[in-house]
């Protein structure tokens, strides 16, 4: 064979390589290429929506109870709706955030705010002692009590597909508080405020019944003793979701919460507050949720 014939051999043979070479990577391309539409496609069959906006209303019964502890010693606990007259019922709004990250959708953050404000005018029937101020059997009082919940949690769906979404979580609760009372007839007044921030775990279920109806549930519980601060807290939800339209849904549910946070005035953290507050709200949340 001439020098001419062995490279026009291996020139043949080259172009084989080059070929099959092509050949291969157009098959892994493709290859490649079928499997992230697969993933893509697989996400996009799954019901759990990647963002969500929800906004609505919460209509609550509430029974509050409050100490409020002097200098010297401990004071007495006070039904802020019997004897102080604040309302029992009441309306309020509450928005909401949602978003989990990744093509898996495992992860979700979220966020809830809500607030509750109250008053209330009575003339006692005993005499009371809130912290270092004392108000007579007799004196008509004007009191306030305002609170407002932020809500922040991470949650892993470990068990996640086209009908059940089961989640682990764990957040962070926080509870601004703000209570005042005066009297009317003399220059006695008395105010308390104080921010707890309350960590939880919990779980969150949501089930498909059908392509348009869901049913949601979620339950957050805590317990911590600090420091001179002691909390308490359950948060249940149960309720049921509408997808009205493409992007939009309407759901109605029950919402229980328990909180109870007593401290003794010397958290390091700046919470001054020494008493007991305890707080049980029981009612309906009807919402409107934007999601995609």
């Amino acid at each position: 064979m001439t020098l001419t014939g062995v490279f026009a051999k291996y020139a043949d043979r080259g172009d084989e390589l080059v070929t099959a070479g092509l050949r291969r990577a157009l098959v892994l391309a493709v290859l490649l290429f079928s499997v992230t539409c697969a993933h893509a496609e697989e996400a996009n069959r799954l019901p759990w929506e990647k963002f969500g906006f929800v906004v609505g209303g919460f209509i609550v019964s509430s029974d509050t109870e409050l100490r409020v502890d002097s200098a010297t010693g401990i004071g007495v606990s006070v039904d802020l709706e019997d004897s102080l007259g604040l309302d029992s019922k009441l309306g309020t709004y509450r928005i909401g955030l949602m978003y989990r990250p990744g093509n898996s959708r495992r992860h979700q953050i979220e966020f809830q705010y809500f607030e509750s404000s109250r008053s209330g005018d009575k003339t006692l029937d005993n005499d009371l002692e809130i912290g270092d101020k004392f108000f007579p059997a007799g004196t008509t009082v004007h009191s306030e009590l305002g609170l407002r919940f932020l809500n922040v949690d991470y949650s892993y769906a470990f068990l996640q597909d086209e009908r059940v979404r089961l989640a682990v979580s764990a957040g962070v609760h926080t509870t601004d508080v703000k209570f005042s009372i005066e009297s009317s007839e003399t220059p006695t007044s008395e105010d308390e405020s104080f921010t707890a921030p309350l960590p939880v775990i919990g779980l969150r279920a949501d089930f498909v019944l059908t392509p348009r109806w869901r049913f949601k549930s979620t339950l957050d519980l805590m317990y911590l003793e600090y420091r001179g601060l002691e909390g308490v807290l359950t948060d249940a939800y149960v309720g049921i979701e509408y997808l009205a339209f493409k992007n939009i849904g309407f759901g109605f549910g029950l919402n229980g919460i328990r909180y109870r946070v007593e401290g003794d005035g010397n958290d390091p953290n700046g919470m001054d507050f020494k008493g007991v507050l305890q707080l049980d709200l029981d009612g309906a949340v009807l919402y409107a949720r934007y999601f995609f």
